[in-house]
């Protein structure tokens, strides 16, 4: 598999089934910033998962949607 990174910084590859996968990663302030993805789960398939244990030097709280 081979990965190719776009002129906005995205990332592309496409799977040994020949599905195309687009990557971009944004940076937001943390407060508020996965409201608007819960809030689009009701008009559209998808999903948040969202970690928010703590452990110094070892795990972080994080927030991903797709």
């Amino acid at each position: 598999m081979t990965t190719k990174i776009l002129e906005n910084g995205a990332e592309r590859f496409v799977t040994a089934g020949g599905v195309t996968i687009t990557r971009e990663r944004h940076d937001r302030p943390y407060e508020g910033a996965i409201d608007a993805y819960i809030d689009g789960l009701n008009a559209r398939r998808g999903a948040v998962f969202s970690s928010n244990y703590e452990y110094p030097g070892r795990y972080t709280r994080w927030d991903t949607a797709i």
